[in-house]
């Protein structure tokens, strides 16, 4: 979907979320026509894969059915800070660093994408993904945000993280709370073998990621 529905640094999730443009695309599901979405990448529109709405249950039904209402997304991903300690070919093509202004303003935004995700407590079930553009063991903006998350406002919210691995050991302390809240680690090797890492992971070392993932294992 290119549309964009607002930005989470400037906006509370509530006005976002109960903007006019984001109840209008779920009123063009509700209507059938799905005119926000990319018929052509996506794979359930051209494989014409979509379901009828009587098969969707009560909760989902009630959604497409008046989009003027919306609770906080199950699902969530953070991304957006390319900040990392590799250049791998497949990314780009240097290291992403950031300076020590830019660290402060991480900081701030990272507190705010905290007020406006997570500052009303909630029991629904959430699962929160970072980070899927850069590493989130290099990001202060990350690390920020989640260490402010109160976990015990949120019993049912978890945590899965996507990471190189080679930082993890170091900075794991800086998730704060939220380690008790772990369910799901994805580490991103990309290689079997010495020579294709150090190919492939520019900047980091075999013997540093067999450390890593026997740490992260333990």
């Amino acid at each position: 979907m290119p549309t964009k529905v607002g930005n989470i640094f400037q906006q509370s999730i509530s006005e976002i979320l109960g903007s006019d443009l984001a109840q209008d695309i779920r009123a063009s599901i509700g209507r059938g026509s799905y005119e926000y979405c990319n018929g052509v990448v996506c794979s359930t529109i051209a494989m014409d894969q979509l379901v009828e709405v009587e098969s969707l249950n009560e909760q989902h039904q009630h959604a497409v059915t008046h989009p003027e209402t919306w609770t906080l997304p199950q699902q969530i991903y953070i991304s957006g800070d390319a900040t990392c300690n590799l250049s791998c070919p497949s990314c780009r093509t240097r290291i992403f660093k950031i300076n020590e202004n830019q660290v402060d303003q991480q900081l701030r935004l990272g507190q705010v994408l905290k007020d406006h995700l997570f500052t009303n407590s909630s029991d629904q079930p959430i699962v929160l993904h970072v980070s899927t553009s850069g590493e989130v063991f290099a990001s202060p903006l990350l690390l920020k945000f989640l260490s402010s998350i109160e976990p015990e406002k949120f019993p049912n919210l978890r945590l899965w993280l996507q990471t190189n691995g080679l930082l993890a050991p170091k900075f794991w302390h800086k998730l704060g709370s939220m380690v008790d809240r772990i369910d799901n680690i994805t580490v991103t090797v990309d290689a079997a073998q010495r020579d294709t890492y150090e190919r492939l992971r520019r900047g980091g070392k075999w013997t540093d990621i067999l450390e890593s993932l026997e740490w992260i294992k333990k």
